[in-house]
């Protein structure tokens, strides 16, 4: 390795040194180190601290995360380890600076929108309420408390449609009687 390509690594370190990163050094041998860091320069210094590697240094590819750097990392890592198991060992000799910047940006879109918070509607509540039977638990909790407020005639009439519902219907039912009451 030239001096010049060690330093564009330690520019590239210098330039995310503040920020929480994906990284791949690219080595001369053909080998990479993919990980995550907050402080790409102290990690470059880390890796480099014993000085058998700083030559063997080709490139240091950087993509910025937010606050999802162990997903992405996972994520980086098993696309290149789906690479290799497709295409052998001998395919991170062939990975172009672009495949690997690819791989590393796509694994950090993928973990940011994994994080993405579920928008509330309707619709969501509804869906969350049916698949947890969240309807159903309603209404046994309604027949205990039309028996606690003495509405005993109402808690029977709740108790025969739980009798009579059919078989994985109850949480239908009771988001139909919980509609009808709003």
């Amino acid at each position: 390795m030239s001096m010049t390509k060690w330093q564009e690594a330690q520019k590239v370190a210098r330039e995310f040194s503040k920020q929480s990163v994906l990284y791949c050094v690219r080595f001369s041998h053909g080998l990479m180190k993919v990980g995550r860091t907050k402080n790409m320069r102290s990690r470059l210094n880390a890796l480099t601290a014993h000085g058998v590697v700083t030559p063997l240094i080709e490139e240091l590819i950087v993509q910025p995360v937010e606050n999802c750097a162990a997903d992405a990392e996972r994520l980086a890592i098993n696309s290149f380890s789906a690479m290799t198991e497709q295409h052998g060992p001998e395919v991170f000799s062939c990975l172009t600076a672009c495949v690997v910047r690819k791989v590393l940006a796509c694994a950090a879109s993928e973990a940011k929108a994994a994080r993405a918070p579920v928008e509330s509607s309707d619709e969501s509540f509804d869906e969350m309420a049916r698949s947890s039977n969240m309807y159903a638990a309603l209404i046994h909790l309604a027949v205990d408390r039309a028996r606690r407020s003495g509405l005993h005639e109402r808690a029977n009439e709740l108790e025969e449609i739980i009798k009579n519902a059919p078989p994985g219907m109850l949480n239908e039912i009771a988001r139909n009687l919980c509609h009808q009451a709003t």
